[in-house]
């Protein structure tokens, strides 16, 4: 796509298709409604290519102004950016069909991103729409990091420890050991449901996963102001459970093994050996999926999605 027809015709003029993408505006790949774009078409004709290949492979080859590249099957839209790390995984993505059901802020988003105004740069301006919004993103994800950070250090872990304390008659260094694993549990599965890496789609995970029954029911208990039992084990059950999982697999509800090493029992005996309250449990998972509450009075959400593998592991 180009900005103007002087833009498409200095292209039509240049030597070799590669050379054409210097003067687009951006690159959209358009496959036909409902195509799945992370799986290979039965009629493409070369072997493993999948439309999110394709549309990598361009971002390879492709040197365009404003680095953006589009990929839909008309339903789905994906806009990437040439500069973002780790380039596979680093996309928006919009389901047209879903939006129509959120009302005008939905249809609102995505035509800010996706109109043309988007990519090419206004009057006055210095940087386009698009440039805006990535860099503002970037920001916030930083700023997200921090209070994530923050809350972690400055509540979390220091309650979890004391809970595990509590409840385990072990040396101190175990303790932490424990506590840390557990942590780095939580994180990951947070993680792995918001980038999809996990079956979250699935109606046969979701009763087991940690979204909806742990992280939106605490969520939803804790804004009711309701009260969590400091006797029942509900939520680390749960927990313990979708832990053991994750590393053995459950083609049942199509989960399969990741059995690295950090969700084996053998990590963390002690977390096998205890059960943590959900006066306990609670609000740790609601400090890692919730930031301080801003200005408005109320804690914000964190969509782990938004935030790059770098950013996680500080």
């Amino acid at each position: 796509m180009f900005a103007d027809a002087r833009a498409k015709a200095h292209a039509a003029a240049r030597l070799t298709s590669d050379e054409r993408y210097r003067d687009a505006l951006l690159v959209e790949e358009s496959k036909r409604f409902g195509l799945p774009l992370d799986r290979r078409d039965r009629d493409d004709t070369v072997q493993g290519s999948t439309p999110h290949g394709q549309i990598l492979r361009y971002l390879s080859t492709a040197e365009t102004v404003s680095d953006g590249r589009i990929l839909t099957d008309g339903g789905v839209w994906r806009l990437y950016d040439q500069r973002a790390q780790p380039r596979a995984s680093s996309y928006f993505e919009a389901d047209f069909r879903a939006l129509l059901s959120q009302g005008d802020d939905g249809l609102r988003t995505f035509h800010l991103l996706f109109r043309r105004q988007a990519f090419v740069l206004q009057p006055g301006a210095t940087t386009t729409f698009l440039e805006h919004a990535l860099s503002e993103g970037r920001r916030y994800e930083e700023q997200v990091a921090q209070d994530l950070s923050d809350m972690v250090f400055g509540s979390v872990f220091p309650a979890l420890v004391d809970a595990l304390a509590r409840h385990a008659s072990k040396d101190l260094s175990e303790i932490r050991d424990a506590a840390l694993i557990f942590l780095y549990r939580l994180l990951f599965v947070l993680y792995a449901e918001d980038r999809g890496l996990l079956p979250v789609h699935d109606p046969r995970y979701d009763d087991y996963g940690l979204r909806k029954r742990v992280r939106d029911d605490i969520a939803r208990r804790t804004r009711d102001g309701d009260t969590f039992s400091g006797v029942a084990t509900s939520y680390y059950d749960h927990l313990t459970t979708l832990f053991r999982l994750i590393d053995r697999g459950d083609p049942s509800i199509g989960l399969p093994p990741y059995n690295g090493g950090l969700f084996a029992a053998a990590s963390a005996p002690l977390l096998q050996d205890v059960r943590l309250p959900d006066a306990v449990v609670a609000p740790i998972v609601f400090g890692l999926s919730h930031t301080p509450a801003d200005g408005s009075g109320a804690p914000r959400f964190v969509n782990y999605r938004d935030m790059s593998v770098q950013q996680l592991g500080s």
